[in-house]
């Protein structure tokens, strides 16, 4: 079979798994959906899965060349996601916010969260917050984005506040509670560690908070959200592992090939030829020995013979016509010996 590197196919894989695997350790709870984790995910998938279903780069340069732009492309991107992973929340100057859980029981700002120091809750949790403004935020309406690579991706719209003057608010929210919704409208429970923007627009002017937040499971595959990933992520690598082997099989049988080729009496090699030429190389010797004979003969041996077929003499007899006496004529004409002298014919 020939060998068909497919870098392409290897590449698509790749990227499905960095997704995969960038969503899974953010339902864990490990990492966030930050620029620099998901797309180093993305660009390592990408040049893991090419190289695996190409085995010999030489094969298909030009397509493993592209892949590896574009992985190098995803790379430089998450390059530019450093200092957001690095760096703490944020909250509009003039706005304060606080909150504080059964894990976090010293109140906590959004300034105060990091990727790698979220604010931490339980499935089970009731979180106590305390909000307030420098100006009257009556009317003001809230936004929620949940941050994906740096990109606000929408997830809730609340309803326009009515403040009555004032300028600081308190209240509790269930973690449970928001569990509830969010298995009616999306059939799972979410946990995991996520980097949330919250808005809130009025008349005067706006607060926008920038945390982490991080509800951790309570094993790698609790609930149904996780036990998707795990199961698609294994059918994935498990389809890539499969074409690798089978790519890697085929270049195998694709080296051990000149190794069976046929080889000729002058040293090359004919590929495909199921018997040597052994026998074609044998049977032209003696054409060349005779045709060096004839060569090499005698040229007396070229006159030709008067009993042969190509003398003038055997085909007049073929015909049938009888060969004439040579006339007197002729034979006076024969030469003769050096120093004697012709006798004069006798007259009658």
């Amino acid at each position: 079979m020939k060998f068909r590197p497919m870098p392409i196919t290897g590449a698509l894989l790749g990227l499905v798994i960095g997704l995969l695997t960038a969503a899974l350790l953010s339902v864990l709870g490990v990492v966030p959906l930050d620029r620099l984790p998901l797309l180093s995910l993305i660009a390592v998938g990408l040049v893991v899965g090419t190289l695996a279903l190409t085995q010999r780069v030489s094969a298909a340069r030009g397509r493993v060349t592209t892949v590896s732009v574009i992985a190098v492309l995803f790379a430089g991107a998450a390059l530019t996601g450093i200092p957001e992973y690095v760096s703490h929340g944020s909250l509009t100057p003039g706005c304060t916010l606080q909150a504080s859980s059964s894990l976090e029981p010293d109140p906590v700002t959004p300034e105060g969260t990091s990727a790698t120091d979220p604010f931490d809750m339980t499935l089970t949790d009731t979180v106590e917050w305390v909000a307030a403004t420098s100006d009257d935020a009556d009317g003001g309406s809230p936004e929620l984005a949940l941050m994906v690579a740096g990109v606000p991706v929408p997830v809730w719209n609340g309803v326009d506040v009515s403040t009555d003057g004032e300028q600081a608010w308190t209240g509790t929210d269930s973690v449970e509670r928001w569990q509830s919704n969010i298995r009616e409208s999306a059939g799972f429970t979410l946990t995991g560690i996520y980097h949330f923007q919250g808005t809130l627009t009025y008349a005067t002017g706006e607060c926008v908070a920038d945390a982490y937040l991080r509800i951790s499971p309570p094993h790698a595959f609790a609930g149904p959200l996780l036990m998707t990933l795990w199961a698609v992520l294994i059918v994935a690598v498990a389809g890539l592992v499969a074409l690798a082997v089978v790519v890697a099989r085929r270049a195998r049988r694709e080296e051990k090939e000149p190794i069976t080729d046929t080889l000729t009496t002058t040293g090359g090699a004919v590929s495909g030829s199921p018997e040597p030429e052994v026998e074609d190389s044998l049977a032209d010797a003696p054409e060349e020995d005779s045709a060096s004979s004839e060569d090499e003969s005698d040229p007396a041996d070229e006159q030709l013979d008067p009993a042969s077929e190509d003398s003038p003499k055997a085909n007049t007899a073929e015909v049938g016509e009888e060969p004439q006496p040579e006339s007197d004529a002729d034979e006076a004409n024969e030469p003769t010996v050096a120093g004697d002298e012709a006798e004069p014919e006798s007259r009658s």
